[in-house]
């Protein structure tokens, strides 16, 4: 047999050689090169979420730099005077027992049952409402005008149900009134997420009721024997 030279055995083996060698790049890319861009490019997709990140951020920031901090403190407290963040009954009650003194009406009775006084004793979303039953005796106007002062007083209530009874001079008027609650949101949101801001509806209603009165509630001496505290 004769024996070839090396560059004949290149040369007749050429093509399998050629095959050897693809083979061997297509493993090498299989266990090397693909891999480590896979990881390039998970590596610039999380940088470029980052980048997303930061920029709301940044957003973020110049939005909270152009509140003012004293006019957030003021817009929070009437928000919730407005609507509280738990069941504030004696709010209420102190509320309606001063406009009735004001007025020249009396309170024949007044009757709550407000449940558990906690913001968390509504299952409910959203805002939740409390009932007070009363009874007031007065002339027509005096009347009249402690309905004026209850729709524009806070906490805010409304009226939902009313039966008027007439005796010569005197008014007799039983009504049931629904005050509301908000219990506070137990999250914020994400770090990054945007800065809600009040629509104009929103404005215009703080606008309104930045001039309703407010009284802080005040506590009623207990009386011995009554079975319900909130009732008189």
């Amino acid at each position: 047999m004769k024996n070839l030279s090396l560059s004949e055995l290149l040369f007749r083996y050429e093509r399998i050689l050629f095959i050897f060698i693809g083979i061997f790049l297509v493993f090498i890319s299989w266990s090397f090169i693909i891999p480590k861009t896979r990881d390039v490019l998970e590596a610039k997709k999380a940088l470029d979420q980052e980048k997303i990140r930061l920029s709301r951020l940044e957003a973020k920031l110049a939005d909270l730099k152009t509140l003012n901090e004293f006019e957030l403190s003021e817009r929070t407290t009437l928000s919730l005077q407005a609507i509280p963040d738990k069941k504030n009954v004696m709010a209420v009650m102190t509320s309606l027992r001063t406009q009735a003194t004001e007025t020249g009406a009396a309170i024949e009775s007044l009757q709550v049952s407000p449940g558990e006084l906690s913001a968390t004793a509504s299952a409910k979303p959203g805002v939740d409402k409390l009932d007070f039953k009363l009874e007031i005796v007065g002339t027509l106007d005096s009347v009249l005008n402690l309905f004026e002062k209850i729709q524009s007083s806070l906490p805010l209530v409304s009226l939902s149900q009313v039966k008027i009874e007439l005796s010569g001079e005197t008014v007799t008027v039983s009504l049931t009134l629904e005050s509301y609650f908000l219990p506070l949101p137990e999250t914020l949101g994400a770090i990054d997420s945007p800065v809600p801001k009040l629509t104009s509806d929103e404005e215009k209603v703080l606008g309104e009721i930045s001039s309703y009165s407010f009284l802080p509630p005040v506590s009623f001496p207990p009386v011995v024997g009554r079975t319900n505290p909130f009732s008189f």
